[in-house]
């Protein structure tokens, strides 16, 4: 069960499992991100540079594009999570697998040959 954390900010206690599932993000978060992306690139082509104020340009340019970054971190880090959830959910079933084998039936396993006397 989460727990608030102590801090300035807001933050969570999570087991490794909370935070992978809250990491993972549905079909349409992804495309709201991705057109969230898309969006901020457009306006990052169409600011117009003015020779008489460079930093109005830097400031506007550089805010575009750490908004563009930490969406693609999001995208980034649903994708991470995505893949330890496969290798967890892989590791379960492979472990299922070996426990309802019966002990005989163990891959790799070579029965002692039976003697016929």
């Amino acid at each position: 069960m989460p727990k608030q954390g102590k801090s300035l900010f807001t933050t969570w206690e999570l087991s490794d499992e909370d935070e992978i599932q809250g990491s993972i993000l549905s079909d349409l978060n992804i495309m709201v991100l991705q057109n969230m992306i898309a969006t901020f690139a457009e306006s990052k082509l169409a600011i117009k540079y003015n020779p008489m104020e460079p930093l109005i340009y830097a400031q506007e340019e550089a805010e575009i594009t750490g908004q563009i970054g930490i969406l693609q971190h999001l995208l980034v880090i649903n994708e991470n999570a995505r893949e330890r959830m496969r290798a967890i959910n892989e590791t379960k079933a492979e472990e299922k697998a070996a426990d309802s084998l019966p002990e005989n039936d163990v891959p790799g396993f070579i029965a002692p040959a039976s003697s016929s006397n």
